[in-house]
C-alpha cells in the first residue's frame, strides 16, 4: 500500500514538472485524504443502510477511510473528477469501499484560501462485521471544503459532508493536494 501511495505521488510529481514546460496542458489535481465517517444506528423496524427490510439493524459507528482523488479544473473555478474510498469500521471485519464521480465550483478568498462545494455520488459499498454481507447504495454526498496553499504547486485542506438517502451518515476528512501547474489558484 506505502509503495503504491509512493508511486503516485511519483508520477504527480513528474507530470507536476513536465507541465511546467507546458503552459496549455489542462489543470489537474491529484489528492490524498484520510476521513471519519460517522454512521448513525438505524430505527427499530430493522432498515438498514440501503432501506431494505431483510438486513439487520446496525448500531452507530464510526468508520476511518484513506480517499485518493483526481480532478480535471475547467473555467470559473468549476471541476469535475473521480474519487476512490476505501477503509474500516470500528467492528472486527467491517469494511467500506466507495467510487464516487465528484462536480464542484472552487472560489478564492484572497491569495491562499479556497472554498469549494462539491458534489459526490456513486456506489458504496459496507460490511458491518464479518458475519454480515455487503449493503450496496448509490449514493448523493453534498460536501463543503476549504484548502490552504503551503506552495505554488500543493494545498492543505479538510470537507465535511452529509450523505443523502443512504441513512444518517457524516463525514469530515483532511487531505493533500498536489496541483499540475502553479496557477492553479
Amino acid at each position: 500500500m506505502r509503495t503504491t501511495v509512493a508511486l503516485l505521488v511519483l508520477i504527480c510529481l513528474s507530470e507536476t514538472v513536465a507541465s511546467a514546460e507546458r503552459p496549455k496542458e489542462p489543470q489537474v489535481e491529484f489528492q490524498i485524504g484520510f476521513n471519519v465517517r460517522q454512521f448513525a444506528a438505524t430505527p427499530g423496524e430493522m432498515t438498514a443502510f440501503r432501506g431494505q427490510a431483510s438486513e439487520p439493524a446496525i448500531e452507530a459507528g464510526v468508520a476511518r477511510t484513506f480517499s485518493l482523488r483526481f480532478t480535471r479544473r475547467f473555467r470559473h473555478g468549476f471541476w469535475l473528477g473521480g474519487e476512490a474510498e476505501t477503509g474500516v469500521l470500528a467492528e472486527p471485519g467491517s469494511n467500506l469501499a466507495g467510487a464516487y464521480g465528484v462536480a464542484g465550483v472552487r472560489g478564492m478568498l484572497g491569495t491562499r484560501v479556497a472554498l469549494a462545494v462539491e458534489l459526490a455520488a456513486g456506489p458504496r459499498w459496507v460490511r458491518y462485521a464479518s458475519e454480515l454481507d455487503d449493503v450496496a447504495k448509490v449514493i448523493a454526498e453534498p460536501r463543503v471544503r476549504a484548502e490552504v496553499w503551503v506552495h505554488p504547486q500543493w494545498t492543505l485542506g479538510g470537507a465535511i459532508g452529509s450523505t443523502l438517502g443512504g441513512g444518517d451518515v457524516w463525514m469530515a476528512g483532511v487531505y493533500v493536494g498536489v496541483h499540475s501547474r502553479r496557477d492553479g489558484r
